[in-house]
């Protein structure tokens, strides 16, 4: 006899591909693309098995019926879940590597501009450190820094590559997949070795209409500020280094006669008592409006959602917007044929970075930070009127500026507009039932225009007897940066899924091309002269040309092109859905690496197995484990990294040098660098062997994994003595160590539920090679110790050995010599370790004295549901990597900058300190990198907190299907070591793990209150 019928998700979308088996046979068959199937089975009381990716699986018993309709239930097994890898999808299960799925609500929660931070603690192998400023992106680094390049992931954004996602609303994502493995990875070929996170934005589903209204409001507070001395305390400290400044040099008078008021008002002159950093930060405000629309057929599905972020920063003027509108459409012409296009928009304006929060680190605090009105010349004119006026600084740091003053006369002038659109638009033919060919074409374009002015202003000298009145600024100017971006993409893919018996197969085959073309242009224009062609104070006349300003300069433009063509394969196989085999395979050509057109293309591979015991024989009579499954696979990748040079093979040119032609000075042209014609894209060598299982009826799910990655052909810029350096492939290094990921869900009843889930991830890192260090010629006259060389950690520090403080000139003479910047110790200043023993403390004696690279990272999430409430806390931590604080250890001073208040602890005499130095800059013996500023960067933080009420049955009448209140709590609280706003300091390959006291760093708590409805 004959069944029909038709299977269905949650919902009434059709699913396609569902397989249903007649139970104890090989007789079945799968659904069309619309769901429906029919074929022939032994008797009308058989028992169908309907299966489908991402569903649990239903027995249904015919009992003489031959019309089945079923509704399958999506799973929620880990190992079910249907997963985003690149061009296409697959379920967990059928994978042999590391793919991690985030849904998209767990992201939309968090109050977070850019989605990546709220990422943070929550996937092993993923690395994400934060930054404070909005509109900025985190550092995001998966499975350690595998490059003296580029080390960030590849973004896939509904399939197109890009470089970041500062663009996508996190309301619109449906999910993000994490992908860490090489057979995940190796589809992507140049651009997949330092792992791939790919994003899927919502579309509508099939049968529903819904509308959601989704928004949040809060405040964000600076939380663990940077200690600085108050105006008291700076007194005392200028006072004793005035005086010790003398004591060293008779000649030194500048600094005491400051403190002194010698030849006029100095130090009295300033009787503020500010904590600037109070002063130039705020409460600042977060808000999050979103507003989507879903309409269905059968045959039509229609998705659009608007979206703005108002974003401010901790510093007062610094403020992100963003508006976005997302766009997607697929009509179904027939069980063939399908066409659909996907639209991101977005307009961001971009924040005003004025580095005011490092700057209110190194004022003094006897500077006031209010303002006194005067009587004085309008600047832009020739009246005269009464301003508030900020005050100057002291002289003693004519290298700072008011930060106050710099923020409101500054804050608003710069008006910096970005626009993006990316797209595709695509065409989805069913070939036949087991054969679908789909042609994708995507854009993503981008338009930002800069315009930045430079206003006139006056401050207020307290020191000055007469008229106090000077002109800080006396100059306009305008600047103006255009940037546009366009990059353009084609995937041709083919994807047969065939199950032949006990096998089962998908394969996978396409052909991609990829453009990228980014231009920039800039310029400024001002005045030559005070009081002549002023540009005026109205953003009309912010631009190049506009008759105001008299000297014009263009700024070196640039512009950089590339083009890529590949092919591509991937098999999916499975035996008896027990035994699994991964493959893949692309081949990339890409324009600007070599001239020889063979030297254009490598080649990047991947093969995994996995092996499911639970489905043997001697696993059938247990009940401790219900599901394992061993898996492993190795691949080499490719890493898309040549130095910053946009074209390797064709190096730049400068005018270093000149000749003489008669009467002729005639500049020669030279190459900026050899360049290898053998040149190579860098290649990973990448493994990973792991273990998945599930406990206690799938209660339990539990995964570990050990990963290899080994980075060969390094891409530098070798630099021997004499010789002009040479861009080639030279170097090694090597990632390594352990993931481990948990998680485990309770219904103690119908009403109360737990869910708890972590994760924790070891890293190793070693430099195996490299010709010549990153930093050859470091000294102890630098500011940073950040290093690589051959056998250490990757931007490990390297410096010197703090053994205590020279307490007497006794304790010097019976010490090594010091010849540290200059040497001549004097008591108070730091005593280094004579590591060689030569009886000379010089730059021979340094070492390793830290690593930026934790030995571990871990993230754990609780989450309890009781009936229409939801609490959730996550949790995070590292363990292990050092922090190197540049601030008030070894920062290069062009003034006298506030002392951090530790400095009250200073040595000061015999006995008094054997760990903080004496207070005098001018001792440089103390400014070299060294242990000193190294500090412990372990810390644990209640990453979030939220807490939510649902109300579900609300009258008809309001037309609301479902309601949700929320409070959320970010940053809740952080335990750390390290003096700094943060124990985190992002960077790039080399230099990471610095705490210079910037606002990056300076993460705030954020706390907000949602709400979300849907219609």
């Amino acid at each position: 006899m004959v069944v029909r019928g038709k299977v269905t998700g949650e919902g009434g979308a059709p699913v396609a591909g569902a397989s249903i088996v007649v139970k104890g046979t090989a007789i079945g068959t799968t659904t069309n693309s619309d769901g429906t199937f029919s074929f022939s089975v032994p008797n009308a009381n058989v028992t169908l098995v309907i299966s489908s990716i991402g569903y649990d699986e239903q027995e249904v018993a015919l009992g003489g019926r031959t019309d089945v309709n079923v509704t399958l239930v999506t799973s929620t097994k880990v190992m079910d879940q249907v997963v985003v890898i690149g061009y296409g999808t697959a379920s967990k299960r059928d994978l042999t590597g590391s793919i991690v799925k985030i849904k998209g609500d767990e992201i939309a929660s968090q109050p977070n501009s850019n989605p990546l931070s709220s990422l943070q603690s929550k996937v092993a192998g993923l690395n994400i450190i934060n930054t404070a400023i909005p509109g900025s992106a985190p550092d995001v680094r998966i499975r350690g820094t595998i490059s003296v390049g580029s080390i960030r992931p590849v973004y896939i954004i509904d399939g197109i590559f890009s470089d970041n996602m500062d663009f996508v609303n996190p309301s619109e994502i449906e999910s993000m997949e994490i992908l860490k493995d090489p057979s995940s990875l190796a589809v992507f070929g140049i651009k997949g070795a330092a792992g791939a996170i790919l994003v899927t934005t919502k579309k509508a589903k099939a049968g529903q209409t819904n509308i959601n209204f989704n928004t949040s409001y809060g405040v964000k507070n600076l939380v663990d500020k940077i200690q600085l001395a108050n105006a008291d305390e700076f007194r005392a400290l200028a006072t004793f280094e005035a005086n010790n400044r003398v004591f060293d040099d008779p000649s030194a008078l500048s600094l005491l006669n400051f403190v002194n008021n010698v030849g006029g008002p100095g130090m009295g002159a300033f009787t503020g008592n500010t904590d600037w950093i109070d002063a130039v930060t705020r409460t600042a405000k977060f808000s999050t409006t979103n507003l989507s629309v879903d309409a269905s057929t059968e045959k039509n599905r229609f998705h659009m959602g608007l979206g703005y972020n108002y974003d401010e920063g901790l510093v007062k003027k610094v403020r992100y917007d963003r508006l976005t509108i997302n766009l997607a459409d697929e009509f179904k012409i027939n069980k063939t044929w399908k066409l659909g296009f996907n639209i991101i928009g977005s307009k961001e304006r971009l924040p005003y970075n004025s580095g005011a929060l490092e700057q209110a680190r190194r004022i003094v605090p006897i500077v006031s930070d209010g303002t006194t009105k005067y009587y004085t010349k309008n600047p832009y004119g020739i009246d005269s009127a009464n301003f508030d006026l900020y005050s100057t600084v002291p002289i003693i740091q004519n290298s700072e500026t008011n930060p106050l003053a710099n923020l409101m006369y500054n804050g608003d002038k710069k008006i910096d507009d970005k626009y993006r659109m990316v797209g595709n638009m695509y065409v989805d033919i069913n070939i036949t039932k087991d054969l679908n060919f789909r042609s994708t074409w995507y854009a993503d374009m981008s338009w930002r225009n800069n315009r930045e002015y430079t206003p006139l202003y006056d401050l207020y000298d307290p020191t000055f007897t007469g008229d106090q009145v000077i002109g800080k600024n006396t100059l306009t100017a305008v600047r103006q940066d255009l940037i546009n971006t366009k990059a353009f993409q084609q995937d041709y893919i083919a994807t047969y899924k065939k199950k032949f018996g006990d096998h089962n197969l998908t394969a996978t085959a396409g052909f991609t091309t990829y453009y990228y073309k980014y231009e920039q242009g800039s310029a400024t224009v001002s005045q030559s002269r005070e009081g002549r062609s002023i540009i005026p104070n109205n953003k009309r006349f912010w631009y190049i040309n506009t008759g105001f300003g008299d000297v014009k300069s263009v700024i070196p433009s640039d512009q950089s092109e590339y083009a890529t063509v590949s092919g591509l394969a991937r098999l999916l196989y499975n035996y008896q859905g027990k035994y699994y085999v991964n493959a893949s395979f692309r081949r990339d050509g890409s324009s600007q690496i070599s001239r020889d057109y063979k030297n254009k293309f490598q080649n990047f591979w991947a093969v995994g197995a996995a092996w499911e015991l639970t489905k043997e024989d001697f696993m059938a009579n247990q009940d401790v484990v219900n599901f394992l499954k061993l898996k492993a696979s190795t691949g080499v990748l490719g890493n898309f990294t040549a130095q910053g040079k946009n074209y390797p093979a064709y190096p730049t040119i400068s005018a270093n040098s000149s000749a003489v032609f008669g009467e002729n000075l005639v500049p020669v042209y030279e190459p900026d660098y050899l360049y290898d014609p053998n040149l190579r894209w860098e290649t990973v060598k990448s493994s990973e062997i792991g273990v998945e299982a599930e406990f206690m009826k799938g209660k339990l799910h539990f995964e570990a994994d050990y990963y290899y990655k080994k980075t060969e052909n390094l891409i530098v810029l070798l630099e021997p003595s004499g010789v002009l350096r040479t861009l080639t492939n030279n170097g090694s290094i090597r990632n390594n160590g352990f993931e481990f990921s948990a998680a485990y869900t309770h219904n103690f009843s119908k009403d109360l539920t737990l869910n708890v889930s972590g994760n924790l991830t070891t890293y190793e890192n070693k430099v195996l090679h490299l010709e010549y260090p990153s930093r050859p010629n470091i000294s102890s006259s630098e500011q940073t110790p950040n290093q690589a060389q051959s056998g250490y950690p990757i931007g490990y520090f390297y410096g010197l050995v703090v053994e205590g403080v020279y307490q007497s000139y006794r304790d010097i003479l019976g010490s090594p010599v010091s010849t540290i910047n200059g040497g001549g110790a004097k008591p108070g200043d730091l005593k280094y370790k004579d590591l060689n023993g030569d009886g000379i403390v010089n730059d021979n004696d340094r070492q390793m004295i830290g690593n930026p690279t934790p030995d571990f990272t871990y993230g754990f999430t609780t989450q309890l549901k009781y009936k229409s409430f939801d609490l959730g806390i996550d949790f995070g931590g590292s363990y292990g990597g050092e922090i190197y604080r540049v601030w008030g250890t070894s920062e290069q001073k062009n003034s006298l900058y506030n002392y951090p208040k530790y400095y009250t602890e200073a040595w000061t005499a015999a006995g008094t300190s054997n760990t903080v130095p004496i207070v005098n800059q001018l001792h440089l013996i103390n400014r070299a990198p060294s242990t000193y500023g190294i500090e412990d960067g372990s810390y644990f933080r209640i990453r979030n907190l939220n807490l939510g009420y649902t109300f579900a049955k609300l009258p008809r009448s309001t037309g609301i299907k479902n309601l949700r209140l929320s409070f959320n709590v970010q940053n809740l609280k952080t335990w750390k070591k390290n003096m700094g706003y943060s124990p985190e300091f992002a960077g790039d390959a080399l230099s990471f793990g610095i705490d210079y006291g910037n606002a990056g760093s300076a993460l705030p708590r954020i706390i907000t209150f949602g709400l979300n409805a849907n219609f």
